[in-house]
């Protein structure tokens, strides 16, 4: 009976950690593939900023067409869902990329004057927030402060691929 007992234990423990293994396959993921930090110079520095550009106005236009899909269509939980889920994680990706290209070429990125791209591209998380308070709090201040901003910053960094 003692043994019967015993067994049973056992088989729960090695179900329990069958489980666990099979819930835990973290050992199989591929860590996530990281860009290499480019190194500026003077022979890449202007397709460096013509991208940089593009790539700001698009992940501007990605938000600002998602918000007005859902003013448009009064679903402002959506917008909040698509610039939490979707939106944030992709932009902080490459937010940290350029923070790291930044870093690494801070005396270069002075010296050619584009560090207010920088800037301007981490500033875009602030926009998001003021479209997702404005939306969803009808928040007129906030909505007019999200689109001064993207109108100044959009001038602004468009001004760099000239």
């Amino acid at each position: 009976m003692k043994q019967l007992s015993s067994l049973k234990y056992l088989a729960f423990y090695v179900l329990i950690s069958l489980f666990l293994s099979a819930c835990g396959g973290e050992g199989d993921k591929a860590p996530p593939k990281v860009k290499e930090v480019l190194t500026l110079n003077k022979s890449n520095i202007k397709s460096f900023t013509q991208d940089f550009v593009e790539e700001y106005v698009s992940t501007l236009d990605d938000l600002v067409n998602a918000y007005e899909t859902a003013k448009k269509n009064d679903t402002g939980y959506k917008f909040v869902n698509y610039r939490n889920q979707i939106w944030t994680p992709n932009f902080k990706d490459r937010k940290d990329y350029y923070e790291g290209i930044l870093k690494k070429n801070n005396s270069f990125i002075k010296k050619v004057s584009i560090k207010p791209l920088f800037e301007k591209f981490s500033g875009m998380i602030y926009i998001g927030i003021y479209l997702k308070r404005g939306i969803i709090d009808n928040d007129q201040e906030m909505l007019e402060k999200a689109l001064s901003l993207i109108e100044n910053d959009r001038r602004i960094v468009k001004s760099f691929s000239k």
